[in-house]
């Protein structure tokens, strides 16, 4: 973990000290380098902004001190209005398809369907999918499927999509199907909680 973190860290970091020093010895000897440098080097502040309130989360998460507000809803209607917790869930799922998929541009395709027990959400992308040897480890935590960590990532996005999906009762599998398909199974109650591995029913 700590090694990661290190890593990840590092490069915005690196890039924040660079450009301000580049401004203070005098490299940037024009207003309109000086902010670009500067510029630069506030965005990268951003980029560890993000990974920080990742960890954030994900430490809140691991303590037990993240609260949960529990409440019936029409998923679909909720899916539409991208809005409260399942937010984060959508907002994981898009950035590691983005990052991930390996093709340009990315499309990502939503199926919703309602059984007695529960509601099934299936999110597909159109990328290259995952190597099947490294399917079943991504919902684990820091894990990375691009070990040489050439993409900018904490290793915790699908691991959070994972925790929020138990705390609500259901459950979360991937399978690779012309691209990568996460289903997302949301029971209407708290007892229907039976997981079919198999996406498409």
């Amino acid at each position: 973990m700590v090694t990661g973190i290190s890593h990840d860290l590092r490069t915005p970091l690196t890039s924040i000290q660079g450009y301000i020093k580049g401004v203070l010895d005098g490299v940037a000897d024009t207003r309109e380098k000086q902010e670009m440098y500067l510029k630069t080097a506030y965005e990268a502040t951003e980029e560890m902004n993000v990974l920080l309130q990742k960890l954030f989360d994900f430490s809140r998460m691991e303590s037990g001190q993240m609260p949960f507000h529990m409440v019936r809803v029409d998923l679909a209607e909720y899916t539409a209005a991208y809005v409260a917790q399942v937010r984060r869930i959508f907002d994981n799922l898009l950035e590691n398809s983005e990052k991930y998929a390996g093709v340009c541009p990315v499309r990502v395709d939503i199926f919703i369907r309602e059984d007695e027990g529960g509601i099934l959400l299936e999110w597909k992308d159109n990328g290259q999918g995952v190597a099947d040897e490294k399917l079943s480890r991504i919902f684990d935590r820091f894990y990375r499927c691009d070990e040489a960590r050439q993409e900018k990532g904490s290793g915790v996005g699908l691991y959070v999509v994972k925790y929020i999906m138990e705390r609500h009762h259901g459950w979360v599998t991937a399978q690779n199907d012309g691209g990568l398909k996460i289903c997302l199974y949301f029971p209407k109650e708290a007892k229907n909680i039976g997981k079919n591995t198999d996406c498409r029913g």
